[in-house]
């Protein structure tokens, strides 16, 4: 039986909406290209727990996936150390569509310095320029060109996952604005930017605010789908959603809905994306600029991005490796 091994993956436990999107979406990509493949996935402990294991049982005939995220490079060293450990599995590894960053800014664990960066990227460098059994997928554009411009092993720009959902609803009448804002570790706004924010926002529109992108319970298998299609259904509701959540933005862009995007703290997570989306979605760098960005994609005619031609073709290049 074939076999794919998906490490990496979020707990069901993970409130992160956009990261159990991408479980979805992967799986439903796999039920259509390929069907006959045996899927066994493991979150992040998990992995940790059975590598020294898979050493033992993978078949070099087996694929294995890493999860998408966006800590590839120095964002999270103590996982990036051990997504190289996967990589050197015996058989075909498969590093699903991640945010490449090698810039002094964190999301879990130390800081490093710009000196500690550039250690980081020679060390891995030096690491993947050997690995011929392994792909990397950079989800936007400027992340794919920092791998192209560093490595030589296999790479190529791949939309995040959750572009390969398909909502499939009618749409209704659209009133005022959804506006959906982290509050975690990648936040770059204040709470004083935040508040200045609203306050300009609701001086002009109808305004709701809600992190739609933070479930309510935990997304495990049972229910994983059915709050995806229900959060998804949140937004054609709005005429404009404001957001520094990556998610959210394709959330939007999945459900046709004018989006303004702001970049949160870890370098082109957002506007990396700026390639692909210029035509749905109106970037900004900072929270002042928000407002007449809303009033500019609520009044230029929308223009529906159609990201799946990106994936049509992944089988013959994850098999090649």
């Amino acid at each position: 039986m074939k076999k794919i091994l998906w490490l990496g993956n979020f707990p069901a436990s993970n409130r992160s909406v956009g990261d159990h999107a991408q479980v979805v979406a992967v799986q439903k990509w796999i039920t259509d290209f390929l069907p006959e493949w045996e899927v066994e996935r493991k979150d992040r402990e998990e992995t940790v727990r059975r590598l020294p294991s898979l050493f033992e049982t993978v078949d070099d005939n087996d694929l294995v996936f890493i999860h998408s995220s966006g800590d590839f490079g120095t964002l999270d060293p103590i996982w990036h150390g051990v997504r190289k450990k996967i990589m050197t599995l015996p058989c075909r590894v498969v590093q699903l569509p991640v945010t490449v960053s090698y810039y002094p800014v964190s999301s879990r664990g130390p800081r490093l310095t710009l000196e500690g960066c550039a250690r980081v990227l020679a060390e891995d460098k030096s690491f993947l320029d050997a690995r011929r059994n392994v792909l990397l997928m950079a989800r936007e554009p400027v992340s794919h060109r920092i791998l192209e411009a560093n490595f030589t092993c296999k790479s190529m720009m791949v939309p995040d996952f959750a572009f390969y959902l398909r909502p499939n609803f009618e749409y209704g009448e659209r009133s005022g604005v959804l506006v959906v804002i982290r509050n975690d570790h990648e936040a770059a706004l204040t709470s004083e930017m935040k508040k200045a924010m609203m306050a300009k926002l609701r001086a002009r529109f109808d305004v709701v605010a809600k992190d739609v992108q933070v479930s309510q319970c935990d997304l495990t298998d049972s229910v994983r789908g059915q709050y995806i299609d229900s959060v998804l259904r949140h937004y054609p509701h709005f005429k404009a959603v404001v957001t520094d959540r990556m998610h959210a933005m394709i959330f939007a862009t999945l459900t046709n809905t004018p989006c303004v995007a702001i970049d949160d703290r870890i370098p082109h997570k957002i506007s990396g994306f700026r390639e692909l989306l210029s035509s749905a979605v109106e970037f900004v760098s900072n929270s002042d600029q928000v407002p007449v960005a809303v009033e500019k994609v609520i009044e230029r005619e929308y223009q529906h991005v159609d990201l799946k031609p990106f994936f049509s073709n992944l089988k013959e290049a994850l098999l090649g490796v």
